[in-house]
């Protein structure tokens, strides 16, 4: 046996050794991963509900149950396990982003500005709470609310910028000369 085949069974052996390592809840947790990168809610969401009957605090479990409860048109159920995480780690704005997007979905505007502030207190600077805060005014026709989280927003990704154009949210102040400014001025940037 040449000394790379050497090499490369020993890292095979390294390699097996770490997978016996793992716990059912680490395997659990990652094959969820992998099934939600393949496009597989359903089976994510069995995976990472293994690890919540093994871990019920498993913050990152509860968090991404919710994206595939999402995913799977399972509104209430995301909001049940994005309410968990956000209990679990209340420091963490994105369970708290997600929570005040699905509300925003259910109608409940008033539920998700209360949420989405409170993600925003966390941290200041998310650009995507900024953005959805910016869209729930603009429904709440709250134009100049609106205006001053999606100017935030856009500056602190321009992909804000792209989203507020097409979004239907901002449909109603979309020809205001405000929004219009707004949008302006970042293109001439």
């Amino acid at each position: 046996m040449s000394s790379c085949d050497s090499h490369t069974q020993k890292q095979s052996n390294i390699d097996l050794s770490n997978r016996t390592h793992q716990t059912d809840e680490q395997v659990h947790y990652n094959q969820g991963v992998t099934f939600s990168k393949q496009g597989k809610p359903k089976e994510a969401i069995a995976e990472w509900e293994k690890v919540i009957e093994i871990d019920p605090n498993h913050v990152k479990a509860h968090y991404n149950l919710g994206i595939a409860y999402q995913h799977s048109g399972q509104i209430d159920k995301a909001i049940g396990a994005w309410k968990k995480a956000a209990s679990l780690e209340p420091n963490g704005s994105k369970a708290y982003n997600n929570l005040g997007v699905a509300y925003i979905s259910q109608g409940k505007l008033d539920d998700a500005e209360a949420i989405l502030n409170k993600a925003i207190a966390i941290e200041e600077n998310y650009a995507k709470a900024n953005y959805n805060l910016a869209r729930l005014y603009a429904r709440k026709n709250q134009n100049q609310q609106s205006l001053k989280y999606l100017q935030k927003a856009i500056t602190l990704d321009a992909v804000a910028l792209e989203k507020a154009k097409s979004n239907r949210d901002f449909s109603d102040i979309r020809q205001s000369s405000e929004f219009q400014e707004l949008i302006r001025s970042f293109e001439s940037n």
